[in-house]
């Protein structure tokens, strides 16, 4: 029986997916894809958000934004 990293590898590959392996590439998927959502949509919303939280003068209130996220200054 020949040996070595081809075939360990080839045991694995001609495995069957049982609903297990499935649910946990499901889970894994949506985690990346919230994940991936999550650091796109926060510009968008810091955007759209710090106009009307953005410092107002006299009032003596400042915007704690500048180290939150980058919004497009």
């Amino acid at each position: 029986m020949p040996s070595g990293p081809a075939h360990d590898l080839s045991e694995m590959d001609n495995a069957k997916l049982f609903s297990l392996y499935w649910k946990i590439m499901f889970i894994s998927g949506m985690g990346f894809f919230t994940d991936a959502y999550d650091l796109f949509i926060i510009g968008v919303v810091m955007s759209l958000v710090k106009p009307i939280w953005a410092d107002r003068q006299g009032e003596g209130k400042s915007c704690r934004f500048h180290g939150a996220a980058g919004s497009g200054d």
